[in-house]
């Protein structure tokens, strides 16, 4: 119990940043020296694990993100995937779970996902591993604990993609993530993705800072130059991503932004930022210097739904199909097995995977932490709809035409819109 004690309060609340500091320059050098750099740099977050308790993880985890694809072995293993089981299972032996209906859901997902793994043990850690991280994780954190990750991992995000910008075009980095796509063919105007490798999977990581941004900013942790720049430039870095989803979605959380100055009282703002996108939209939709000229010219090219959504749509179709063939796949799915093709589209890809009752089984197990977490504070309960949520929203949309259930950098994505939650807005502090 005294041990304890020490270990939670021995940084006074105060975030340790020099040895994670460490940890992401060794993972930035290893692409151009070694892999042996990213197992001192997991060797430091494990030292984290057992030194710092969930608070403290929970903003590694978030620091972490960004590099996931940089992160790993010399076969291929994501390090981070390794570093958050160890996580889980140290923090649940130390500080314990909490005995409410998030541990019976855990529990009934546990042996469900068991049954349909057909041993595919990989796959089952992927998923479950992460899942698990949430349960342990979510339920420890505060206020203070999620404002401080959501900022830090925003900073993160910014300085690896200058990072990943500076170094692109060498042949380490590239050895590693792959080489950027064009965004129209034959063009020579590639895609930028990161440190991903995949300007979606990136881009989805930009939509979820922008989203924290507004939340910060809203709960009066940033102020407003601050938040205008870190703002345009995480809009430049993803329609530097050419990314037709990044700008519905971009376009879609400029509009919820809008409703949540109305609906904060921010009449005047409200009127401001109406006005700025209609004097702007002439520009922004039709000029070839708009920012967003390739995006749309994607958009315009596009002769049929299928196109439009870049071939999307015929898979969804397929995948409804294999799913609804007979009752025991649609109430049960197909079981870890690999599908011919990626369904783009992570509720389609659970119900394949898992069925119907494995589906209902994700979502009412989220529900419940999402319960939690509303109690958590007085504050946090009296959160308006848009301020709470807004996050969650962001991540539920870019899934829609997105898959990843066994996927590293997708988990984060979820943990971050959930933990939001936990940071209020000005109006209730």
């Amino acid at each position: 119990m005294g041990n304890n004690r020490v270990l939670t309060t021995e940084y006074q609340n105060q975030y340790p940043v020099a040895s994670i500091v460490v940890a992401v320059v060794l993972i930035l050098l290893a692409p151009f020296l070694s892999e042996l750099t990213s197992y001192v740099a997991l060797a430091i977050c494990l030292y984290r694990v057992f030194r710092y308790d969930a608070k403290v993880f929970a903003t590694d985890y978030a620091i972490l993100t960004p590099l996931v694809r940089i992160f790993k072995t010399s076969a291929g293993l994501t390090l981070l995937i390794i570093l958050c089981l160890i996580a889980a299972l140290v923090y649940l032996v130390r500080e314990g779970a909490r005995g409410d209906r998030t541990l019976v859901m855990i529990l009934a997902l546990l042996n469900y996902l068991m049954l349909r793994m057909q041993a595919n043990f990989s796959a089952f850690l992927l998923c479950f591993g992460q899942i698990f991280l949430l349960w342990v994780l979510l339920p420890k954190q505060d206020s203070q604990s999620a404002v401080r990750t959501a900022k830090a991992f925003c900073i993160s995000l910014l300085a690896t993609s200058v990072y990943a910008f500076a170094v692109r075009n060498t042949w380490q980095l590239q050895e590693l993530i792959g080489v950027e796509s064009e965004a129209i063919w034959s063009t020579g105007i590639m895609r930028f993705h990161g440190l991903i490798g995949d300007p979606n999977y990136y881009m989805t990581m930009l939509i979820v800072g922008l989203a924290l941004l507004t939340k910060l900013k809203e709960a009066g942790e940033i102020n407003r130059v601050l938040f205008i720049a870190m703002g345009v430039a995480m809009t430049a870095l993803g329609v530097l991503t050419y990314s037709k989803t990044f700008f519905l979605t971009f376009v879609l959380f400029g509009v919820v932004y809008i409703i949540w100055q109305f609906r904060n009282k921010n009449i005047f703002l409200g009127i401001f930022l109406v006005a700025a996108v209609m004097i702007a939209a002439e520009f922004l939709l039709f000029s070839e210097d708009s920012p967003f000229a390739v995006v749309l010219s994607r958009l315009r090219g596009s002769e049929d739904f299928n196109d439009l959504t870049t071939g999307r749509a015929g898979v969804y179709v397929a995948c409804l199909k294999a799913i609804c063939r007979d009752p025991l796949t649609f109430f049960f799915g197909y079981g870890f097995s690999v599908l011919n093709q990626d369904p783009h589209n992570i509720y389609l890809e659970i119900t394949y995977y898992c069925g119907v009752v494995g589906f209902v089984l994700i979502v009412v197990f989220f529900a419940s932490v999402i319960s939690i977490l509303r109690r958590q504070t007085q504050q946090v309960a009296e959160q308006g709809m848009i301020g709470k949520y807004v996050t969650l929203l962001m991540v539920l949309v870019l899934y829609f035409t997105l898959n990843g259930m066994f996927m590293v950098e997708v988990y984060p994505n979820f943990f971050l819109a959930f933990l939001a939650i936990l940071i209020p807005s000005k109006q209730t502090q």
